[in-house]
């Protein structure tokens, strides 16, 4: 039932406009939100030099040889860093 004088007048139909237009932007920038912090832990962690050197093994890029004198050298970089933070 309308009352005279009480009806949806202009300002009240804007201000719940206004007041979803508040909401979507609210959802939207939630999304938003969500997205960039799961897209982060998306398992985009650089490879070691280690794994990279198996990866190229693997392809065939580096015989065995070369795959063994670099991963000595990578496993003697390693123990020198050990013994350096030992050291301290």
């Amino acid at each position: 039932m309308m009352f005279p004088g009480w009806g949806m007048g202009g300002w009240m139909m804007a201000s719940y406009g206004f007041v979803v237009l508040l909401i979507l932007v609210g959802v939207v920038a939630a999304l938003v939100a969500l997205s960039r912090r799961t897209g982060r832990s998306g398992g985009t962690a650089r490879p070691t030099a280690t794994e990279l050197l198996d990866q190229r093994y693997a392809r065939g890029e580096i015989d065995d040889d070369e795959y063994f004198q670099r991963l000595s050298v990578l496993d003697s970089a390693r123990e020198r860093d050990r013994s350096t933070v030992r050291a301290r």
